[in-house]
């Protein structure tokens, strides 16, 4: 096939390098694009014969809207008629056809034949690719952004819910948006972030913040600064809470958002105490009862489990049990001999009664009758018992006011197992037979206060440290009782109150400030801040972590001698002259 002739190559020209002269058979092709076209293309064609053809390329990307000149000169083996078919492609010559006419013009004469041509697309947002509608490759003509070209770096897909390639995939690259996400909570989905570049978790809950919370009852303290995060549904951590409810942090029974209980406390944090009828007219008073009042100077009381049954002991043989709530005492005076009875545990599983005499006497009572009433140490108080059950048998464990500690299985007499010197015993409490704490003095002058433990079995206590003793003090600590294996307070004369580290040591709390010099005579540890005393003038107080109460839970100008509770809402303390006093009666 011959092509066209030309006057110069190529086939098709620019103004301005080989136009066609007058007299040549040419048609000079003025070519005018209104958008941003890629490349001008101009085929000619022998209209007799259409495998003569001739075709030229022009990109014009970088130009814009324009006009080119270009001509085409007829051969003189072709005929007169030619095929002119002008076009227009997107963004480059291998692009598509976006704009296309054709013209057939006839060159009979040796002169110039003008052809002016127009070329349209649609291009509305000028970004170079024309509209899918017109051929193009633009799928959103209305957004420069977006268009084909990922593979030439002109365009990406960004993780915006939209097709930005134009290759029918939506945020292509991010495929795990939609999944699950734990940034900085559990729960959320990967969304597109802000940016678009990338993936961000959404929806996620946002952390809670903690607060301390150190007495542990799940309210944090009032305006305290948070310590950390947790997310919702997460345990906060141990000693933090998710809430600064708490008015008193050292205290787990008060709190914000809980109940009104009778214990003499401020629980619902509004600064009233049982308020709301919560003790039903009930409170801090003497049990007036025929069993116990009188001449009768009692000793010390024990409890049963949940609080019953309650036994009361003292001198010359006086005692007396209440069964059940609200009932009248029923007094068994003498049932177990006129022995002045200083000590006394209940057997949780039926109630009986151990007691331990100033005459180193022991004995118990079932309610029913009183039996085996053995003989320890004659003239050595028995100043303190503590027993505990495996399975049908109790051994009970008894200290003596001469350093002595022994044990004691009913039915039989006690066996001594220790003697200490110049120790003396005044109290004894453990939860396991493992563990006991007893607690006394010296028989030096002065009297060093002094604490030892012991495992059970043998004849070996190990003697404790005791920090922060005054200078010069003289006395014994009278009573000791621990709250769990890590807490324990042991309280005596002259003010000394000690707390335990839960090992072998043990610090010198600070006095009650209305009576730095108190004589206390019994100690009940509930928990940390539900720590109960008794002294010789009368007063029973409550200490906790944060110190003494404001001021003393009751005064009875007797002497009180012991105390027991079994929880903040039942306290029973005894003492002279038939002083039997209850919270609440």
């Amino acid at each position: 096939m011959r092509r066209l002739a030309l006057l110069c190559p190529p086939f098709v020209l620019l103004v301005g390098a080989c136009l066609p002269e007058s007299r040549e058979a040419a048609v000079r092709v003025d070519v005018t694009y209104t958008f941003k076209a890629g490349c001008i293309t101009v085929r000619a064609q022998d209209a007799e014969a259409s495998e003569r053809e001739a075709s030229t390329a022009l990109e014009v990307l970088d130009r814009g809207p324009s006009t080119v000149t270009l001509a085409v000169f007829r051969q003189e083996a072709w005929s007169h008629t030619l095929e002119i078919t002008t076009a227009a492609h997107e963004r480059s010559c291998a692009g598509p056809v976006v704009a296309q006419q054709v013209h057939t013009i006839a060159l009979r004469e040796p002169r110039i034949e003008p052809l002016a041509v127009t070329l349209d697309a649609e291009d509305t947002d000028g970004d170079t690719y024309v509209a899918t509608s017109g051929g193009g490759t633009d799928c959103d003509d209305s957004k420069d952004t977006i268009h084909p070209g990922v593979s030439t770096g002109v365009a990406e897909d960004l993780c915006n819910d939209v097709d930005d390639d134009c290759d029918g995939v939506v945020d292509e690259g991010f495929a795990a948006k939609g999944s699950d996400c734990n940034e900085p909570c559990p729960g959320g989905r990967y969304v597109c972030n802000a940016t678009y570049t990338g993936l961000a978790c959404g929806n996620a809950p946002t952390p809670l913040p903690v607060f301390p919370d150190e007495d542990g009852d799940g309210a944090g303290e009032e305006g305290a600064s948070s310590s950390g995060s947790i997310c919702p549904g997460a345990p906060p951590p141990a000693g933090t809470a998710i809430n600064t409810d708490d008015c008193d942090d050292q205290d787990p029974h008060n709190r914000r958002g809980q109940a009104e209980s009778c214990d003499a406390r401020d629980n619902t944090c509004n600064t009233e105490v049982d308020e709301g009828g919560v003790c039903a007219g009930k409170g801090w008073k003497v049990v007036e009862d025929p069993a116990l009042t009188g001449s009768r100077q009692w000793k010390t009381v024990a409890l049963g489990t949940g609080g019953l049954p309650v036994w009361v002991a003292g001198s010359d043989g006086k005692l007396a049990v209440r069964r059940a709530a609200g009932q009248p005492f029923t007094s068994l005076d003498g049932d177990c001999g006129n022995y002045n009875w200083i000590s006394a545990w209940v057997r949780p599983d039926d109630g009986t009664v151990f007691l331990g005499s100033a005459e180193g006497r022991v004995a118990l009572h079932d309610g029913t009758a009183c039996s085996n009433p053995g003989l320890n140490n004659p003239g050595q108080p028995i100043t303190g018992l503590v027993g505990f059950q495996a399975g049908a048998s109790t051994t009970l464990y008894l200290v003596l006011t001469l350093g002595r500690l022994s044990t004691w299985a009913p039915g039989n007499n006690p066996v001594e197992q220790y003697n200490l010197t110049p120790e003396t015993y005044m109290g004894i409490h453990g939860l396991q037979s493992s563990l006991l704490l007893g607690v006394g003095g010296t028989e030096n002058n002065p009297s060093v206060p002094s604490v030892s433990s012991y495992s059970g079995t043998g004849n070996t206590p190990q003697l404790h440290t005791l920090q922060g003793v005054p200078g010069g003090y003289n006395g014994s600590l009278r009573a000791v009782w621990m709250g769990s294996p890590k807490l324990a307070y042991a309280v005596g004369d002259g003010g000394l109150v000690m707390k335990w580290d839960g090992t072998t040591t043990w610090t010198r709390m600070l006095p009650p400030s209305d009576n730095a010099t108190a004589s206390f005579t019994s100690v009940v540890v509930l928990d940390s801040s539900s720590i109960y005393s008794t002294d010789a003038s009368g007063v029973l107080r409550r200490l906790s972590a944060s110190g003494w109460a404001a001021s003393p839970l009751y005064s009875s100008g007797v002497p009180l001698r012991d105390l027991a509770a079994s929880s903040p809402g039942d306290l029973w303390a005894v003492g002279d002259n038939g002083t039997v006093v209850h919270f609440p009666e």
